[in-house]
């Protein structure tokens, strides 16, 4: 899966992702942590039509020398 530009400061869009029903997870790891030490959302795990993903790095003023990362997820699209 390949990301776009930036589509602003909000977020990136995928293109050339699979439409069909699967159970597709999403793994994301920060560039001094191995692919075992990933954070993942898992899919199929979800009963919605519409699932947003925010990947977060660290909380302000909070282990700035080690900050941790994070994936939040929502169900409140828009139509």
């Amino acid at each position: 899966m390949k990301a776009a530009p930036s589509n602003g400061a909000t977020g990136i869009m995928f293109e050339g992702y699979s439409s069909k029903p699967a159970p597709y997870i999403v793994s994301a790891w920060k560039d001094n942590q191995s692919r075992e030490d990933a954070r993942s959302f898992d899919f199929s795990k979800q009963d919605a039509d519409c699932i947003g993903l925010s990947f977060q790095i660290g909380d302000p003023g909070v282990d700035l020398e080690n900050p941790h990362l994070s994936i939040f997820s929502t169900t409140n699209c828009p139509e």
